[in-house]
C-alpha cells in the first residue's frame, strides 16, 4: 500500500518506508535521543544521541521525480550487469563525461598537474581525467551491488582491515573519534563497514543532493548499512553531542573548505582546507583517526586502512594550519600510493574572497564542515 502523502500527528509514529522521501527536515524528532528509522540495522546500538533528520535537496517537482526514478533505475541495471559489460558501461561514461562536463574536466586537469607535475605528457593527463570520472561512476555503481547482494552484517567479510595499536585503544576506551578520510577508494564501503568493526553509532555529515527525491533516497541506503547521516547545515552544533556520548563522526577532508577555511599545503600548493577538525579537536578533545578505504584485486573486496590517531594531547598543540597540514600530509601519501583511486574531479584549488561577516567574526569558532 502507498503511504499518502500527508502531515502525521505529534502522536502517530514516522513513517520511515519509501515515502520518507516526502518527511521535512522540521518534522525531526525535538529529543536528542531520537529512535531510528525502520530500515536501520537492529543489530547497530539503537542509541541516537544526535537526532534523525532528514538531509533533503531543495529542488523538486515532476522533474526532479523523473531524475530519480530514472537514475535509480540506471543504476539498478547497471548493477546486474556482468563484470566486463559494466566495464565498459562505466568507460563509456567516463569518456562521454570528459568531453561533455568541461568544468570538472579543467579542475581535474589542474589538480592531477599539480599533484604530479607538467611532466606528463596530454595524452596521459587525458587518460588520468577520463579515469578519475570513471572512478566516481564506479563508486557509484559499486555501493548500489552491494547493498543489493551483501547484507550489511557481512560486509566486513569482504574487507581486509590494517589498523594500528592505537586504533585499538581508542576502541577500548569507548572514545569518540572524529574520524579524517578523503575521496579516496570507495569512501562509502569504509562508512558502511566501520559500524560492524566497533565504531558504533557511527555518523557522516553530509550535504544533501540537489534533488530532493535523490538526496533522501541516498540517505535511506545509507542508513540501511548502519550510517547515520548529520545534514551539514547545524552540524556544529550536534557533532560535539556525538562525541561526549562515545560516536564517532567521518569527515572527508580533501576537498576545499567552504566556510571560514584556513590555507595549508596540499600536493605543495595552498589550498583552503576545513577549519572543523581543529574546532573539534579543541571543543571535544576527541582523538582524530585516519581511514580509507581501498578497492582490492577481486570483485566486491576492498582494503580499509585504520590509523594512525592524532590524540588531544598532540592536536591542542597545534594551530588550525598546522593540524591542516598534518591532516594533508597523511591523506597525500594514500593518494601517491594509489592514485586512479583518488576523485580528482574538484577545484581543489578554486580561491574564494571572505565574505565580512566571516572577516568580522574571525576569533570565533563557529564553523561548518562537509
Amino acid at each position: 500500500m502507498r503511504c499518502r502523502r500527508r502531515r502525521p500527528r505529534a502522536s502517530a509514529p514516522r513513517c520511515t518506508r519509501g515515502c520518507m522521501a516526502e518527511a521535512l527536515p522540521s518534522e525531526a524528532p525535538a529529543s536528542s535521543e531520537a529512535q531510528p528509522p525502520a530500515h536501520f540495522p537492529r543489530e547497530l546500538s539503537a542509541s541516537w544521541p544526535s537526532a534523525w533528520r532528514a538531509n533533503p535537496g531543495s529542488r523538486t517537482g515532476a522533474l526532479a521525480r523523473v531524475e530519480c526514478a530514472l537514475v535509480n533505475a540506471g543504476l539498478g541495471g547497471a548493477a546486474r550487469l556482468p563484470d566486463g559489460a559494466r566495464a565498459l558501461l562505466l568507460d563509456a561514461l567516463a569518456f562521454v563525461a570528459h568531453k561533455v562536463d568541461r568544468r570538472h574536466t579543467r579542475a581535474a586537469r589542474e589538480w592531477i598537474d599539480q599533484a604530479f607535475g607538467p611532466g606528463l605528457a596530454e595524452d596521459e593527463l587525458a587518460r588520468r581525467v577520463r579515469r578519475a570520472f570513471r572512478h566516481l561512476f564506479r563508486v557509484t555503481v559499486d555501493t548500489h551491488r552491494a547493498t543489493r547482494v551483501i547484507e550489511p552484517a557481512r560486509l566486513r567479510e569482504h574487507v581486509e582491515v590494517v589498523k594500528t595499536a592505537d586504533v585499538e585503544r581508542v576502541l577500548a576506551e569507548r572514545r569518540g573519534a572524529l574520524i579524517a578520510s578523503a575521496h579516496f577508494g570507495d569512501w562509502e564501503t569504509m562508512g558502511a563497514v566501520l559500524p560492524w568493526l566497533g565504531f558504533d553509532p557511527l555518523y557522516a555529515v553530509s550535504r544533501p543532493i540537489r534533488n530532493r527525491y535523490l538526496s533522501l533516497h541516498a540517505q535511506a541506503a545509507r542508513e540501511r548499512r548502519g550510517v547515520r547521516i548529520v545534514p551539514r547545515a547545524g552540524a556544529m552544533q550536534e557533532i560535539p553531542r556525538i562525541l561526549a556520548s562515545g560516536g564517532h563522526v567521518v569527515m572527508l577532508l580533501d576537498q576545499r573548505g567552504r566556510h571560514r577555511p584556513v590555507l595549508a599545503p596540499f600536493f605543495g600548493r595552498e589550498a583552503a582546507c576545513e577549519r572543523a577538525p581543529s574546532v573539534l579537536a579543541r571543543r571535544s578533545r576527541c582523538p582524530i583517526l585516519f581511514a580509507t578505504c581501498a578497492y582490492g584485486d577481486a570483485p566486491l573486496s576492498w582494503r580499509l586502512e585504520l590509523g594512525p590517531v592524532l590524540w588531544p594531547e598532540q592536536t591542542r598543540r597545534m594551530d588550525p594550519v598546522e593540524l591542516a597540514t598534518r591532516i594533508n600530509a597523511e591523506l597525500e601519501r594514500r593518494i601517491r600510493a594509489r592514485p586512479e583511486q583518488q576523485l580528482w574531479v574538484h577545484d581543489r584549488y578554486r580561491a574564494r574572497a571572505p565574505q565580512p561577516r566571516e572577516l568580522e567574526n574571525e576569533a570565533t569558532d563557529s564553523v561548518e564542515a562537509d
